[in-house]
């Protein structure tokens, strides 16, 4: 969802802005693992934010490129809509 950054709080903050917004307040993601971790790095920001302003991360995964990115997709889709949450 994001290709910007800036510091991690505040991508954080203009993320949970954003679902705030749409009244997304159970979400999931997804994070490209990369050689500098920056995608790493900004779903924990999202994360913490997200606790911060009362809303559910459901599932939170990393995308390392040997997984099947669809699969993973829709395990993401249905835990962020279903009550069960995965970690």
């Amino acid at each position: 969802m994001t290709r910007f950054l800036g510091t991690f709080d505040k991508v954080g903050l203009a993320v949970t802005g954003i679902m705030k917004s749409f009244s997304w307040y159970r979400i999931g993601i997804i994070a490209q693992e990369h050689t500098d971790k920056i995608w790493v790095y900004t779903r924990d920001a999202v994360v913490a934010m997200a606790a911060t302003n009362g809303m559910t991360v459901a599932i939170s995964k990393t995308f390392n490129g040997s997984e099947n990115l669809f699969e993973m997709l829709k395990q993401v889709a249905m835990t962020s809509k279903s009550k069960v949450s995965l970690f």
